[in-house]
């Protein structure tokens, strides 16, 4: 990617989840349209995707923060870094369910209680091992 080259909007992008649920094989699914199978643990890693929406030239810096999880100074810097949070926890991990509310907490105490977020329920391909229920995801994404 030429990264001399012009947006019209550049949009940082931070990924928060328990380790294991998916965060990296779904950038990496989104932005370069393959999936890996292999979990590979993620230190800190950045991905970028230009897209185009209404005619204009958008770059994605998708931050995968695996640090994060690590203490409260690590959060916090990455949640005063970002300006859209893409929650993610596993269908089949309570754990990484419930660690979504800190996540929350964190944007709502250095963003503010309506900053861009997007919920993902990941690993539904294991919906035989479901402990969290569709219904409390949906109730969770309001």
């Amino acid at each position: 990617m030429n990264l001399n080259k012009e947006y019209d909007l550049e949009l940082k992008i931070g990924l928060f989840g328990k380790e294991g649920v998916g965060k990296s094989t779904s950038v990496i699914r989104f932005t370069h349209k393959i999936f890996i199978e292999e979990y590979d643990p993620t230190i800190e890693d950045e991905f970028r995707k230009e897209i185009d929406f209404n005619d204009k030239k958008i770059l994605l810096r998708i931050l995968d923060t695996a640090a994060a999880e690590e203490s409260d100074g690590y959060l916090k810097s990455w949640v005063e870094m970002c300006e859209i949070f893409v929650l993610v926890y596993s269908i089949n991990d309570r754990d990484s369910f419930q660690r979504i509310f800190r996540y929350d907490n964190f944007i709502k105490k250095y963003k503010s209680e309506n900053h861009p977020k997007i919920l993902i329920g990941n690993k539904s391909d294991l919906f035989t091992k479901r402990v969290v229920k569709t219904k409390e995801g949906k109730e969770l994404a309001k």
